[in-house]
This record gives structure tokens, C-alpha cells and sequence, in this order.
């Protein structure tokens, strides 16, 4: 039985990941055709590649580097929407489950968990 519900689980992560994948590539093409977005900002780089881990692992996708047409400033959008501060590389549901089971256990084993 443990093993059938190890396979389940790999497996349902692994849709959970996909799915989580399509809708992050949906609110990047989204950003990408907004009227609104293109009235403010400006495409300065396509394509650059994110990983963060989650709880389903690790997540790859890409995004979109703007620059705003009036302050110059610089920012990937679609991240700022998903929440994410520049350089993170864990999310934050993640960064919780670990805090939590840092306390039942010592650290090598949080990290061996995942």
C-alpha cells in the first residue's frame, strides 16, 4: 500500500507541476497581449528561464523583462502578478512546510524530505 501511495503521490505532483506550468504560461501571454501592459511598459527581454521550488518541486518557466516607458524601470511582470520578489527561489508555501518541519526534525532531514 505505501508504495501505491508513493507512485499516486509522484503522480499527482507531477500533473500539479504541468498544470501550475500552463497557467503560469497563460498569465505570461496574457501579459504579453495586454493593451494596458503595452501602453506602460515595454518588452526589453523575452524568454529568460525561472526555477522555483515548490511543494509539487521544482518549476521552470519563462518570462518577460520589461522596462516602464515613463520611470525606466525594470521589472518581470508576471512574477510581480505570481507575487514573487526578484531572486526568489523558493515559495513561500515551501519555505513554510520546511519551517514547520525544522522544528519536529534537524535540517539534513528537512532537506532530504524533498
Amino acid at each position: 500500500m505505501t508504495g501505491l501511495v508513493d507512485c499516486t503521490k509522484a503522480v499527482t505532483d507531477d500533473i500539479g507541476r504541468l498544470l501550475l506550468a500552463e497557467n503560469v504560461r497563460t498569465i505570461e501571454q496574457s501579459m504579453q497581449n495586454s493593451e494596458e501592459r503595452k501602453a506602460e511598459w515595454v518588452v526589453q527581454a523575452r524568454g529568460r528561464e525561472k526555477t522555483i521550488s515548490t511543494l509539487l518541486g521544482d518549476l521552470q518557466y519563462e518570462r518577460t523583462y520589461y522596462r516602464h516607458r515613463v520611470t525606466g524601470e525594470f521589472k518581470y511582470l508576471t512574477d510581480e502578478l505570481l507575487g514573487l520578489e526578484p531572486h526568489q527561489q523558493i515559495d513561500t508555501g515551501l519555505q513554510a512546510d520546511m519551517l514547520t518541519k525544522a522544528k519536529e526534525m534537524s535540517y539534513e532531514q528537512v532537506v532530504q524530505s524533498y
